[in-house]
């Protein structure tokens, strides 16, 4: 459980950091449609990747104690995406659908990669 705690801490760290790059290309390049679609799409990914793993946390907990086991928020995180779309639709000079689409699995792309990176002994 604590390899988990870990790779879920290092990868809001990354992400955390990729948001404070793209934020500051926004401002420093003139792609700021672009960036700032990826600072949209990479910001409902880090939402995604916390409530997923929160909600991860509950079932296992409610399974280890032999509650009811309900979903892990699947309808939410596709609200949450349609939205951010839907605000990228709306919005094409200041947000680029391409870019929010891009930066959507970021933080997925980025747990495999921290997966992959963690020592053998450590994943658990």
């Amino acid at each position: 459980m604590e390899s988990k705690l870990t790779t879920r801490r290092r990868v809001m760290v990354l992400t955390t950091g990729l948001l404070i790059v793209f934020l500051i290309m926004v401002f420093l390049t003139p792609y700021r449609a672009f960036f700032c679609g990826l600072l949209l799409g990479t910001s409902v990914s880090l939402y995604n990747f916390w409530y997923l793993s929160w909600k991860l946390e509950l079932v296992l907990k409610n399974a280890l104690a032999g509650n009811k086991i309900r979903g892990t928020g699947m309808i939410n995180r596709f609200f949450v995406v349609a939205f951010a779309m839907l605000i990228a639709a709306k919005y094409p000079a200041t947000f680029d659908v391409k870019s929010v689409l891009i930066g959507l699995p970021l933080c997925y792309i980025l747990s495999i990669f921290s997966y992959f990176t963690t020592p053998k002994a450590q994943r658990g």
